[in-house]
């Protein structure tokens, strides 16, 4: 298991800059990734620190484990960078993970370690090719003063996938976003009230909540009228495909086969949702408790839906407000009620 492998340990907060590289004891006799069960790794005892002026760097190839409530943490004013690339990616995992090739037959658990952190004044950092496990957060975003930037990024078995708070007019990029796996979260976005944080998603954007998540798979709790969540495709586990309790835009999402609801609108601010096909999830595809004048909710497919009283649209018409808005050019069809009335 993961407690037998050679391992350099390493954690505290660094004094100089410092490269992370693949192998560390040299001692792999097959092919040198992290996925090679004869590799040697970092180990994390406690959590690592990039302070004030200080770059951690993290190579092509390399595993790093991590034990208990550790971090690998950019502080105020440091950088965390990890450069992999397609094919020799970096591996960021539990130190219990016994099966690094294949995180669905590992003996880890969720959040048996605490995950990658940027936090409120640190310098951000690039981050490409990235696969991270068993984490507490796969990413942990509080407001750096840099945006980061993410090309392929996997994360699996986490609470929460990617945790943004407390961001201010932050725009962080992320092309190729895998999150698999969460147990609550996949992604939380929250933040203050004066805010224009946006972070920006393209390519492969794909969520699959946990068989077990209670909770929702995308959590939106932000008062960004520039907040776009777009593009995405979200099926399988989570008890709400998209959680809306503050205002942006949900446009042009996919959000299938779900235990629950479809998009979740609870919120007396303003939301534009249109474009988005909600199909097959075990709930209504869309239920809107609260929604804010001049709200618009148009252009969305709702299909194959089920629910005790109708499975495509429920409108709590008792809610102040549910009235002041725009609902158009929806189709609603095919949807089940499970219960006969």
């Amino acid at each position: 298991s993961g407690l037998t492998q050679k391992y350099i340990t390493i954690s505290g907060t660094l004094v100089a800059d410092t490269v992370l590289g693949p192998d560390p004891l040299g001692v792999a006799t097959g092919n040198g990734k992290p996925t090679d069960p004869s590799v040697s790794y970092w180990y994390l005892d406690n959590t690592l620190r990039a302070p004030s002026g200080i770059t951690l760097e993290i190579s092509a190839d390399t595993l790093v484990k991590a034990g208990g409530a550790r971090f690998i943490e950019a502080q105020s004013g440091g950088t965390v960078n990890i450069n992999g690339s397609v094919g020799n990616e970096v591996y960021l995992t539990s130190f219990t993970d016994d099966a690094v090739a294949d995180p669905d037959s590992s003996s880890a658990i969720t959040s048996s370690w605490y995950g990658l952190y940027y936090r409120d004044g640190s310098n951000g950092g690039n981050i490409s090719s990235l696969k991270t496990w068993y984490a507490y957060y796969g990413i942990y975003y509080e407001n750096p003063l840099t945006d980061i930037v993410v090309q392929d990024l996997e994360i699996q078995h986490a609470l929460y996938g990617l945790y943004f708070t407390n961001s201010v007019d932050n725009s962080p990029v992320f092309n190729n976003t895998i999150i698999e796996e969460t147990d609550r979260n996949s992604i939380y976005i929250s933040g203050g009230s004066d805010t224009s944080f946006n972070p920006v998603f393209s390519g492969t954007q794909y969520i699959k909540g946990g068989a077990t998540n209670i909770y929702s798979c995308a959590y939106l709790n932000t008062s960004s009228p520039s907040l776009v969540f777009s593009g995405w495709t979200i099926e399988g586990g989570c008890g709400y495909g998209i959680y809306m309790e503050k205002n942006g835009s949900v446009a042009n999402n996919l959000v299938r086969n779900l235990p629950g609801r479809g998009i979740y609108v609870n919120t007396p601010e303003a939301v534009t949702i249109g474009g988005n096909a909600i199909l097959n999830n075990n709930n209504y595809g869309m239920e809107i408790v609260r929604i804010g004048a001049s709200s618009i909710v148009e252009n969305n497919l709702i299909r194959g839906n089920s629910a005790s009283y109708g499975g495509g649209m429920h409108i709590d018409s008792s809610a102040a407000g549910n009235i002041d808005f725009t609902l158009r050019n929806n189709l609603i069809v095919e949807n089940i009620a499970t219960v006969s009335t």
